[in-house]
């Protein structure tokens, strides 16, 4: 049996993400995490879902050129952690590091709604 959890009420410092899918055409995007945690302790491992949205962008941090670079839609880089969430209105934002550069990666989905699935 799962539990569902909203966005705003969770935070991931500690846990990676295993898998990310995107698929624009049905404005869907899965995180498969190892744990969250709420404020009365540790979640087990879920999905983190995010549907629905208008707009979807990802950008990385170029180190050497000290500037944001737009990373090109269907080509985004999977997110290896996700240290920073933040729900503001209608935006969903996360931040981490990218599993293939490695340098600090930024989702922003304008419009969507998101939610974390427990796999218990």
């Amino acid at each position: 049996m799962s539990n569902t959890h909203s966005l705003n009420e969770l935070s991931f410092p500690d846990y990676c993400v295993t898998e990310m899918r995107i698929d624009h055409a049905a404005r869907r995007a899965l995180f498969e995490m190892t744990g969250a945690w709420i404020a009365t302790g540790s979640l087990g491992g879920g999905e983190l879902m995010i549907c629905g949205w208008e707009t979807l962008h990802q950008r990385r941090y170029d180190m050497a050129e000290k500037t944001w670079v737009d990373i090109p839609l269907g080509k985004e880089e999977p997110l290896k952690d996700i240290p920073e969430l933040l729900v503001d209105g209608d935006q969903i934002v996360m931040r981490g590091f990218g599993a293939i550069t490695g340098e600090w990666v930024e989702l922003v989905a304008k419009g969507g709604k998101g939610e974390y699935r427990t796999r218990e």
